[in-house]
């Protein structure tokens, strides 16, 4: 099964004979429902004709919605039953041992993602003397800080454990790409360069993937362990993403960038422009797709975020003694 990417200015998705009829300005294509296992529309200049949001409602295929910047800004999808003692214990959960011990290990893993990153990166690509031993000195660092969280019980001291790796990381990442990037934007400011527009527009990809195995569980995407609770912020998905934010979206960038002969010219009006965004996105999904091993199963790495919600869930519902979190070695 795949994933349906609506992303030209003009595109018309309806229904004729049982199948979804996509509508392009150079050529058109039928698709059997079966074939598909999500609809994501990425421009506003597309439509969808109720037919159509009918019968992905009927086969179960949930339809999103990006901005112009990847913001995901929603979802339709069809009514499923509640998992009411699920919730409850999520809820209970963030009061009591599990909320911190959850929060740890997601930190933790996220750190630990973030040396892998760049000590792979260290060994493949040339860099100045100085700017290696940067790297390398920051890959020493921050294997302690790895150690620092297990250690703590407080979820700001988490956070600010998880903020201090990101300093160092970031300061770093600047060196694998061949484009200008300030590491030093606060993490609401729009972004002005075509790194930072690619690894925001990237995020956004990755947190609809999340929310949506999240809703498929039946967790409350907004009852989170890490992040602060926030009514515009679902905390439970952007905790997960955590661990999936270098695995998927920050190599993606980095080779995304690296491979595009004018990095400059990614962006038009302070966004990515049609074009790369539509290779962009691509890139994406393959590397979603890619097979990668941990605790000795080889899937793709979608299967695995769907994975690590249901050990989050069994783990809520006792059923598991442990959260074990995603980690790339």
């Amino acid at each position: 099964m795949a994933r349906l990417l609506i992303n030209d200015f003009g595109a018309f998705l309806g229904v004729k004979r049982g199948s979804f009829y996509l509508k392009l300005k150079k050529e058109n294509a039928i698709i059997a429902p079966s074939k598909i296992e999500q609809i994501i529309v990425l421009t506003g200049g597309a439509s969808i004709s109720s037919a159509a949001i009918r019968q992905a409602l009927k086969f179960n295929i949930p339809i999103s919605f990006h901005l112009s910047d990847g913001r995901f800004i929603g979802m339709l999808k069809r009514i499923d039953s509640a998992n009411i003692l699920l919730r409850k214990k999520q809820y209970e959960a963030r009061f009591n041992e599990k909320a911190i011990e959850i929060a740890k290990r997601i930190a933790s893993a996220k750190i630990y993602n973030q040396r892998t990153l760049l000590s792979q990166y260290l060994r493949s690509r040339e860099l100045k003397d100085d700017q290696r031993q940067e790297v390398s000195k920051a890959i020493e660092e921050i294997g302690k800080y790895i150690e620092e969280v297990k250690a703590v019980f407080d979820q700001k001291e988490v956070m600010n454990i998880e903020a201090e790796a990101a300093k160092l990381y970031w300061n770093c990442f600047k060196y694998f790409v061949k484009a200008p990037f300030d590491e030093r934007r606060q993490r609401f400011e729009e972004p002005k360069d075509p790194v930072n527009a690619c690894l925001n527009y990237g995020y956004s990809i990755l947190g609809s993937q999340v929310w949506h195995a999240v809703e498929i569980k039946g967790l409350d995407p907004y009852a989170g362990f890490l992040h602060i609770d926030n009514p515009r912020r679902p905390a439970l998905v952007m905790d997960l993403m955590e661990e999936f934010r270098q695995v998927v979206v920050d190599r993606v960038v980095i080779r995304f960038v690296n491979s595009v002969e004018k990095p400059e010219g990614i962006l038009e009006r302070g966004l990515i422009s049609r074009k790369h965004r539509r290779d962009f996105v691509a890139m994406i999904f393959q590397r979603l797709e890619e097979k990668i091993s941990f605790e000795d199963r080889r899937l793709p790495i979608i299967a695995h975020i769907h994975s690590q919600v249901t050990k989050l869930a069994e783990y809520l519902m006792d059923r598991r003694k442990s959260y074990t979190p995603f980690i790339e070695r």
